[in-house]
C-alpha cells in the first residue's frame, strides 16, 4: 500500500495550496500526471501504484483528494460472496489503521483528517 503521509504533510506546510504547488508537491514525490484539464497547467489526476490523487478546484479553495487501495486476493475464493465479510473487516481495519498514523503525524497539529468507508 503506497503511503502518503509524506505528501500530505508538505501539503498541509504550504503557504497556499494552489494547484500549481499541489501538482508540484506529487511530481517531486514521484506521482505520475495521468489526466490534464486544458484550462489549467497541471495535471488534475495522478497515480502511484494503486494510489489516486486528484486535485480539484481553483484558487484558495483547492482540494486534493487521495484514494489507497488496499487488495489483498486469494486464489482459492472464486466466489465473493464467500469472503466479501472477511475482506471489508480487513479493510476497515487497514483503513484504522492508517488514518491512526496519519492523525499521529501529519494531523496531530489540529488539523482534521476526512475518514471515508
Amino acid at each position: 500500500m503506497v503511503d502518503v503521509s509524506a505528501e500530505v504533510g508538505q501539503l498541509a506546510g504550504l503557504d497556499e495550496l494552489t494547484g500549481r504547488a499541489a501538482a508540484a508537491v506529487l511530481d517531486a514525490a514521484g506521482w505520475m500526471g495521468e489526466r490534464r484539464n486544458p484550462a489549467k497547467e497541471w495535471a488534475t489526476t495522478w497515480r502511484r501504484a494503486d494510489a489516486h490523487a486528484w486535485i480539484q478546484g481553483v484558487g484558495p479553495s483547492v482540494q486534493v483528494e487521495f484514494t489507497v487501495w488496499h487488495r489483498d486476493v486469494d486464489e482459492e475464493w472464486s466466489d465473493p460472496d464467500t469472503y466479501i465479510d472477511e475482506l471489508y473487516d480487513a479493510a476497515t481495519a487497514e483503513l484504522q489503521n492508517l488514518v491512526a498514523q496519519s492523525e499521529a503525524g501529519v494531523f496531530g497539529d489540529g488539523r482534521r483528517a476526512s475518514k471515508r468507508t
